[in-house]
């Protein structure tokens, strides 16, 4: 989004230091942070939150005690004010030791942001004897004493962050511990002086220290200070003045370390802070529940282009792990270092370790829910109990977070989660780790709504992927505990296996259902091993039964199995794999087909491995594409796994096409000696990456590369999300198959409540990377930002697959979808019987009849059986317009009708379900 910048006028004193040896300590260059020896930093840090200060929602308090100040309260009156000390004691010394250090370090992270509460450090202003005097207490200087020391062992730095200013800086009283009853940090200027003070102790305490990376000045302020009450929107003057004079207190005393400011609107509203007062800053902005391209930090990425100063991204987390790689990756491709939130807090998955929620704690958190207070020793000993579970060593590790964090930015592979050895059991929820599409495919991976409330996983245990994991209440002996819930068609789960014995498996899958309505199948490095395995109903989702599934070939070392989901209505707990025999037991069968991504290579895979001595003939094989015989240039075994057969075609696969396989049997067998049985029209899975088919629609938000734009929710029919905030220069690319070349009509979904206009170029990008300009759109005014029109225009496509590039050419508008047509340039024209085709042929869930002339008509087209039964007809205004959609119509041969005024043409079609 882009933000804009108010200007504030005042006289003050700036203090503008000359900082031409920062031998020793991160500093400001230019727009970039860099170390002592000017070589760009980029920070990965993780944030220390709940540690001096407590935030309700992480200890699961919030319904009813949000704020520190409440949960203490709540504690006092519940055993009393000596072990309430006792509780508070125990609890900071074990949150954040040197063994928590030393392990975020081994996993990659170069520094913590620990958040401070004032009240660690000074009295509140209310209980200082004298007003205006400062009492410096030992405990929290001790403790950021000991964070730094033990980050120094470590060569980490540490960014102090003051999250808890005197009387609380938001209206968001969690996160800072406001209390409304007194007064803010706003309204008091005894807070505001007590707040400088407290900095100038600090920078005065560290002034030489260079493992202290930079001063967090105010953390999140979430204030209206004359409009809203979150402060996002007006003006932030408070903010700013109080932000310079906490430099200039700084300054007095420590002209070394970095100064870093955030907005507010929980550090997002930069208005008004601008331009930089002193030459060694950083304006720090967070990031949650949005989206992870780069449109999502444009506005603050133009701030740093425009005042040459480094931006940082603070705090983010609370979201799923493909959300933190995503994020992570474009952060640090724009030069960002960033900060993570939290390192624990109890019973969640989403930092690096959770800590254990007893049953005897959620019985206490029950009973204060309530408005009971607990038996006094049942509380004390259950609190004291959980300060035990806060040591690291006593804590539930999540390596999948970290995976997503540091590995996953580099290597675009999976690994396991816990090493799995057959025979024996695997159990669903220990799939491997790795991105979204190589570890697991889920239909909901992240939340970028805007909301923390927002879900994007129906379970949220056990693991912090887009698969949904729930508590597991099945009696067997082989569970662990949580079984995968809430299914959906085409998702995947990927497991590394180590398989100690080849042989003959018989595979019991567990499965719990409602209904008995799912199916599913289980891969082995793309082989399709199980076939397609219907669920059975065992009448409640927590009712658990066995589906065994014999004669399943396997060999020994590593496999790569994928349990693939073909329809919902099941969940699932386990695998338990058994050797039954020997592997020459197991028929010789075929499994499947599919194309490499590339669509060069054809796999056909069977369930034993090939005797390799066998010849290989090219004649034996055949491959339809789209009903077309395509060439089969080589044909040779598979050198990584001689079950399968991989056939080079002399032009590629790709993506829409569909493509069937058949092979008259010869001398092809097994290495037991079985023969491979001939087989025709099997389907090859079309594994070629998606591309967007034109003629079709473009939905806005589903671009390859996103260059300065965001998105947003869309109020228009059918919802979804609309890209926003163009400005000039920006732009979407869409990777396209463009079907038959020809003159289209382009639909553009728009709306504007700019009222001069936005203007779009759209562009075809070839492999050589040469831009064709295809045509200029201005986009109208229409009276809102949600209030949508559609505007059209024409360009020549060409057939083939290219780039389409959508280039903001005037800001700003809003986009929701481009549509293509072929354009129709003549009307009745008759047809010739070889003049029109229909695509995708096989198919099995719609057909579209395509003419070759762009203005054909018919008074109707017809599906027909071989027994000249209609059983689909279809009037469309124009041939080429308008799908045919297949459902109810089995797999089979039929025929395609198309009825003119003077003549009946026929095509023949394929109808294939798999």
């Amino acid at each position: 989004m882009k933000l804009k910048i108010l200007s504030i006028t005042a006289t003050l004193v700036f203090v503008l230091l000359n900082h031409t040896a920062f031998s020793q300590y991160l500093h400001q260059q230019g727009k970039y942070i860099v170390d002592g020896d000017n070589n760009e930093f980029i920070s990965r840090s993780m944030g220390l939150g709940g540690w001096m200060l407590q935030e309700g929602y992480m200890l699961e308090t919030a319904g009813f005690a949000g704020t520190q100040h409440e949960i203490r309260s709540l504690i006092e009156e519940s055993i009393g004010k000596d072990r309430t000390d006792e509780f508070y004691d125990a609890w900071l010394a074990n949150h954040c030791t040197k063994k928590d250090i030393d392990s975020l370090a081994s996993w990659g992270f170069n520094a913590v942001r620990p958040a401070l509460h004032y009240n660690l450090f000074t009295l509140p202003v209310e209980e200082e004897l004298t007003p205006g005097n400062d009492t410096w207490l030992l405990e929290g200087f001790k403790m950021l004493d000991d964070l730094v020391s033990w980050c120094a062992e470590n060569e980490m730095y540490v960014f102090i962050d003051l999250h808890g200013a005197p009387g609380g800086q938001g209206k968001n009283a969690d996160i800072s511990d406001y209390d409304p009853s007194k007064p803010s940090l706003w309204e008091s200027a005894e807070n505001k002086r007590k707040t400088i003070a407290l900095w100038r102790k600090i920078a005065q305490r560290y002034a030489n220290n260079k493992w202290v990376g930079g001063y967090d000045l105010i953390n999140e302020t979430n204030w209206g200070f004359d409009s809203d009450n979150s402060g996002c929107g007006g003006s932030n003057e408070p903010l700013y003045y109080l932000m310079v004079d906490i430099t200039n207190a700084i300054r007095e005393v420590d002209q070394n370390h970095l100064i870093i400011i955030e907005g507010n609107c929980w550090a997002n509203n930069m208005d008004g802070l601008f331009p930089p007062w002193d030459d060694n800053m950083a304006y720090s902005f967070h990031k949650y529940w949005s989206g992870t391209d780069v449109g999502s930090i444009q506005g603050y990425l133009d701030l740093r282009d425009e005042y040459n100063v480094p931006m940082w991204m603070g705090e983010s987390g609370e979201n799923s792990n493909q959300w933190f790689y995503e994020t992570i990756q474009m952060l640090e491709s724009q030069k960002i270092g960033w900060s993570w939130w939290p390192m624990k807090k109890i019973s969640s998955v989403v930092g690096p370790l959770t800590v254990v929620k007893t049953d005897d704690y959620q019985q206490l958190l029950n009973t204060w829910s309530q408005g009971v207070t607990p038996e006094s020793n049942f509380c004390y000993n259950t609190l004291m109990e959980i300060t035990e579970n806060l040591m690291i060593e006593n804590c539930d590790y999540h390596p999948d977070v970290i995976d997503a964090m540091f590995r996953q930015q580099t290597e675009n592979t999976s690994k396991p989660f816990k090493n799995i050895t057959l025979p024996g059991t695997l159990h669903m929820v220990d799939f491997d780790m790795g991105r979204h599409d190589v570890a697991y495919h889920d239909n909901d991976i992240m939340n970028t709504k805007g909301n923390g409330g927002a879900t994007w996983n129906n379970g949220w245990i056990y693991r912090n992927d887009g698969v949904d994991i729930e508590k597991c209440q099945d009696q067997s002996t082989k569970s662990n505990g949580f079984n995968v819930g809430w299914l959906e068609a085409n998702e995947w789960m990927q497991y590394t296996v180590n398989v100690a014995q080849t042989g003959s498996y018989s595979l019991t899958f567990r499965i719990s259902s409602q209904y008995g309505q799912g199916r599913f199948r289980l891969e082995a490095d793309g082989k399709n091993i199980t076939g397609t395995v219907s669920s059975i109903s065992t009448s409640g989702w927590q009712n658990w039964k066995d589906v065994t599934v014999e004669n399943i070939a396997l060999y020994q070392g590593e496999n790569k199995l994928k349990f693939y989901v073909e329809k919902a209505g099941f969940n699932l707990n386990y695998i338990h794999f058994e050797r039954t025999g020997d592997v020459s037991q197991v028929p010789f069968n075929i499994l499947n087909s599919f194309s490499s991504e590339s669509g060069e290579q054809v796999y056909l895979a069977v369930n034993k491995h090939f005797n390799q001595a066998n010849e290989l003939n090219v004649s034996d094989f055949s491959i339809l594409v789209n009903e077309e015989n395509r060439t089969i240039a080589a044909l040779n075994f598979d050198t990584q796994d001689s079950s399968k057969l991989v056939l080079t075609l002399d032009e590629p696969i790709r993506s829409h096409d569909v493509a069937l396989l058949s092979y008259e049997a010869g001398n092809l067998e097994s290495e037991s000696g079985q023969q491979l049985a001939s087989f025709s029209a099997l389907n090859i899975e079309n594994k070629t990456p998606f591309r967007h088919l034109i003629p079709g629609k473009i939905e806005a938000e589903d671009f390859t590369v996103n260059n300065g734009l965001a998105l947003e929710d869309c109020t228009d029919i059918g919802s979804g999300s609309n890209i926003a905030y163009t400005d000039a220069g920006d732009y979407l690319d869409y990777v396209v198959t463009i079907r038959d070349g020809g003159n289209y009509q382009v639909t553009y979904r728009v709306a504007s409540e700019n009222s001069v206009g936005g203007k779009i170029d759209l562009q075809l990008i070839d492999s050589e990377g040469t831009i064709q300009d295809l045509h200029r759109v201005n986009v109208p005014y229409t009276q809102g930002w949600q209030k949508w029109e559609t505007i059209e225009a024409h360009a020549e496509l060409p057939e083939g697959e290219y780039t389409l590039r959508m280039l903001v050419n005037q800001r700003e508008f809003n986009l929701n979808w481009i549509a293509f047509d072929m354009t129709a340039t003549s009307a009745n024209s008759i047809l010739k019987s070889d003049s029109f085709k229909v695509y995708p042929n096989p198919a099995s869930d719609f057909i579209q009849v395509l003419s070759s002339d762009p203005g054909a008509t018919s008074n109707e087209i017809q599906i027909i059986n071989l027994y000249g039964k209609i059983i689909k007809a279809s009037n469309p205004k124009n041939i080429n317009e308008g799908l045919i959609h297949l459902a109810g119509i089995p797999s089979g041969q039929y025929l395609v009708r198309i009825v003119l005024d003077d003549q009946v043409l026929t095509k023949k079609l394929i109808v294939y379900r798999p």
